[in-house]
């Protein structure tokens, strides 16, 4: 009985130790399972960040922005501003034609931006119509659709269809209602800041002009946009989404290796070599459970220190021990 125990110790004594010389001189192999936690928690700590900086933005208070002068219309076609008139480009489409008063805000309008009435403005007509609100809306709305980008800004003066004694009112109404069509292409190239904003100012500015009779106005306009808050899910926590993916994988390198180095064995026949001189089988995979149990045991500590050194909530807020036996008994039950 005693000479079977001291066989039995000495064969787990020499084999440990071989299993030992194998570990150190496969010394990137032994520290890659060791340290293979550090780099799944360097990864998680990565995405925390990724997902704190897109899902954390916010905006209480955006930039005040001054409305300018209305700017000449950009002619996508021929990529031509300024001086270089597009062939198809224009600034303003409005209707109706040959209404004194809105001839008048349209001239008024051009003056306070430097534009040219006769190149800038154009009135738009239904062929063979006089003052019919219907015919004017379907032609300048068929014309925006059938000559995409093109068009800068398009109005219509709903009030100056109203008739008196049979002509138009030759006076600006009290209320110049109107319908505003504007390019959102335009306004989506270049940072939200629609042209159309800039001309209802100097529009506003005309409409006074000939209501007050005044000389001269002044309008202080600004704009911003709203302000923005954080998303509802800006607090996201991705060890708590998704840690038990990532995880997973410490053990099965583990896993990996171990299962690696006994087909090894096997396939080379030194497990058949060393069974031939006497060795047991239970010794011999008692020294790769411990192997096992053993790296398993060093995944774990790194996996638990690391992911506290990294701030992640759901090592802080539990305890030290209940995550050791956790973690171990999960990569035990992987090499079982």
């Amino acid at each position: 009985m005693g000479g079977g125990l001291r066989l039995y110790a000495t064969q787990l004594a020499v084999l440990t130790q071989k299993t030992f010389l194998l570990a150190v001189r496969n010394w990137k192999q032994s520290l890659g399972q060791i340290l293979a936690p550090l780099l799944i928690v360097l990864l998680l700590l990565a995405f925390q960040g990724l997902a704190n900086l897109v899902l954390s933005r916010d905006n209480p208070h955006p930039p005040t922005t001054e409305v300018g002068n209305f700017p000449r219309c950009w002619d996508r076609n021929t990529r031509s501003k300024a001086e270089d008139y597009g062939t198809e480009c224009k600034s303003v489409v409005y209707a109706p034609k040959g209404v004194a008063w809105v001839e008048q805000l349209m001239r008024t309008v051009a003056l306070d931006n430097s534009l040219d009435f006769d190149r800038d403005f154009v009135a738009m007509q239904a062929p063979g119509s006089s003052l019919n609100f219907f015919a004017d809306n379907s032609t300048i709305y068929n014309y925006i659709i059938d000559n995409p980008n093109t068009t800068q800004i398009a109005i219509i003066f709903q009030s100056a269809y109203s008739f008196t004694g049979g002509t138009p009112n030759p006076k600006i109404p009290p209320e110049p209602g109107y319908i505003l069509f504007y390019n959102v292409t335009e306004a989506k190239s270049n940072n939200n800041d629609s042209p159309a904003i800039h001309f209802v100012k100097s529009l506003d500015r005309a409409i006074l002009l000939q209501q007050s009779n005044l000389t001269n106005v002044t309008l202080d306009v600004n704009y911003r946009s709203y302000p923005r808050a954080k998303t509802r899910i800006s607090q996201y926590d991705v060890v708590a989404s998704d840690g038990g993916v990532w995880f997973y994988v410490p053990p099965m390198v583990i896993f990996f290796i171990l299962l690696t180095e006994v087909v090894t064995e096997k396939e080379q026949r030194l497990r058949l070599g060393m069974r031939m001189m006497g060795m047991k089988d239970s010794v011999y995979w008692l020294v790769w459970i411990m192997n096992g149990f053993i790296f398993q045991v060093l995944s774990t500590l790194v996996l638990i220190v690391s992911g506290s050194a990294a701030q992640f909530k759901f090592f802080t807020n539990a305890d030290f021990g209940v995550l050791f036996v956790m973690f171990l008994c999960f990569g035990l039950a992987i090499q079982r």
